[in-house]
């Protein structure tokens, strides 16, 4: 019997009726596909471009939550911010009050264990009283820290003469390991005055 009325009923459209790249983005009005018209697990990682969702303009606020995520779906390297630090600091040359007081050539000032691996990258430091010599040593005030005995660098970290931050050293080690006993010690500490109140932070992060 044929159809009667103003026009025929719309056949389903299947993913047979469209060919690929025949819808664009002007095609479609803005929200007209919703979760509701997804059925699941029918977008794929193959189906999307390189870039082609962006988290600033193309997903809403908490549109992507922990049950969107398969486990150990985001790694550290997947990450823009992967770099996780793990700073350590020191200080030298201070009494029991906390108040500054000479340094003494030759001294261990701290002794750890690393809890973790690092990568040590350098190190910033400020002394309160620079240390003077005026035999022309420009390494007056002059630290060091060691792995297991042996130093990591192979020019250490020093405070120049009356200067009161630091000048990094030059690396000869920078992967330490969790469980490596780390001295910090003073080798100089000014030929004239003896610099006095160190507090030296190693810059390093996880790895």
């Amino acid at each position: 019997m044929p159809y009667i009325g103003s026009s025929p009923p719309a056949a389903p459209v299947t993913t047979l009726d469209i060919t690929d790249g025949s819808i664009a983005n002007t095609d479609m009005d803005t929200s007209s596909i919703t979760p509701h018209a997804l059925a699941s697990g029918a977008v794929t990682a193959g189906k999307i471009a390189t870039g082609g969702v962006s988290a600033n303009t193309q997903l809403a606020s908490g549109v992507v939550t922990t049950h969107a995520l398969s486990a150990a779906a985001v790694t550290l390297a997947k990450s823009d911010n992967a770099i996780i630090t793990y700073d350590l600091a020191v200080n030298a040359g201070f009494d029991i009050d906390n108040l500054p007081e000479s340094l003494t050539a030759n001294t261990i000032y701290s002794q750890f264990i690393l809890g973790r691996d690092i990568t040590i990258e350098s190190e910033v430091g400020y002394i309160d009283t620079a240390g003077v010599s005026t035999d022309g040593n420009t390494h007056v005030v002059t630290l060091d820290v060691e792995q297991n005995g042996s130093s990591i660098y192979s020019a250490k970290p020093y405070f120049a003469n009356n200067v009161n931050t630091i000048t990094s050293g030059t690396l000869s080690t920078s992967n330490l390991s969790s469980g490596d006993r780390i001295t910090v010690r003073c080798t100089q500490v000014g030929a004239n005055t003896a610099g006095s109140g160190v507090r030296l932070t190693i810059k390093a992060r996880l790895r």
